[in-house]
């Protein structure tokens, strides 16, 4: 595993990826620590964009195993910046996500 830290431009985080790697989980920009409340409404926004046209899979889940999802989606990148908002409902009791 190699490990590449993101650099932020204009307040923005750029992650070069040379090799995507061949699982889902080969890149990662994530963050640990975050609770969420059984049958609370929650919203993900984010700007996107990337040099090519790319897949991007935001995601909420469980920070150990069995790494249950809370909430995933496909999300596609183009070279135009756009902003992306989901909602979603916590169904399950957890405890800190990532």
């Amino acid at each position: 595993m190699s490990w590449i830290f993101l650099k932020v431009t204009k307040q923005e985080a750029c992650i070069p990826i040379v090799h995507s790697g061949s699982n889902a989980w080969d890149v990662i920009l994530g963050q640990a620590g975050i609770d969420l409340e059984k049958g609370e409404t929650y919203r993900i926004s984010f700007d996107g964009y990337a040099s090519e046209d790319t897949q991007l899979r935001p995601l909420i889940q469980h920070a150990g195993g069995p790494y249950t999802s809370y909430f995933v989606t496909d999300t596609l990148l183009s070279k135009e910046k756009k902003t992306f908002t989901y909602k979603f409902i916590q169904e399950k009791d957890n405890g800190a996500q990532r």
